[in-house]
């Protein structure tokens, strides 16, 4: 879950991009070190569960700010800023624009179940002017989504116990953290459970809604409903105990 931040260099260049391009398709890649057949003996291709997982997400695999996903066995902390012990199982990379899966300690149960979360969690990184620069966004625009999610974290509880772990001495950089990372989370569970988080944090997920439906105009959220009952069935029909 681990983020970067991008350099200024690449905000300038960013900036003066045509903001009408075509959005090349988001590559897949090294995912085979991840397949692996299910007790059953059916053989499960990560790429395809990825392509699967995408469809409920905006845009598919068409990603302005992730050019790839891959995976690599190279273990990762979650970094000292953080004052979490623990592996990071995926982790956002501006400079690239990548998506990075890490090998973890998790079984092939728990990472599967853990997957699409990670993924939207770490796509939410990919759309927060937080983090990177956001094309088709004012410089006015950006300030408003921050200053209404502030507003939002001031009035409502954080429900995630993730964002709340955080701890770091520096409290300024504590903050810094908990806010792109509690955005992440709002994203996420908004796309992967909406019914909790339309419960325990209200106000995020009306958040996330309104920004969707205004950054992705074409999305359409009961179709993505509709894919993520179709993953989650496909989910619940593999046959992993280990």
């Amino acid at each position: 879950m681990k983020r970067e931040k991008e350099s200024t260099i690449d905000k300038i260049v960013s900036e003066k991009t045509e903001s009408k391009e075509i959005i090349p398709e988001t590559k897949i890649e090294k995912f085979e070190k991840m397949d692996f057949r299910d007790d059953d003996g059916k053989e499960i291709k990560m790429t395809e569960i990825i392509k699967m997982a995408s469809e409920i997400i905006p845009e598919n695999l068409r990603w302005q700010n992730v050019k790839k996903i891959e995976y690599t066995e190279e273990k990762k902390g979650l970094g000292n800023e953080y004052g979490i012990k623990g592996l990071s199982a995926g982790g956002y990379h501006p400079y690239e624009k990548i998506i990075r899966f890490t090998k973890t300690n998790h079984t092939k149960e728990e990472m599967i179940d853990r997957f699409f979360h990670i993924l939207a969690h770490e796509w939410a990184h990919s759309i927060d002017p937080h983090v990177v620069q956001q094309r088709n966004m004012s410089l006015q625009k950006k300030s408003d989504v921050a200053l209404e999610f502030a507003r939002i974290r001031n009035k409502e509880k954080c429900p995630f116990s993730y964002v709340k772990k955080i701890n770091n001495e520096n409290k300024q950089i504590e903050e810094d953290i908990k806010k792109e990372e509690d955005f992440a989370e709002s994203m996420a569970y908004t796309l992967e459970n909406p019914l909790f988080i339309k419960l325990v944090a209200p106000k995020r997920y009306e958040f996330c809604v309104n920004s969707i439906k205004q950054r992705f105009p074409d999305f359409d959220f009961e179709k993505s409903d509709q894919k993520r009952g179709e993953y989650l069935n496909f989910l619940y029909n593999l046959n992993i105990k280990a």
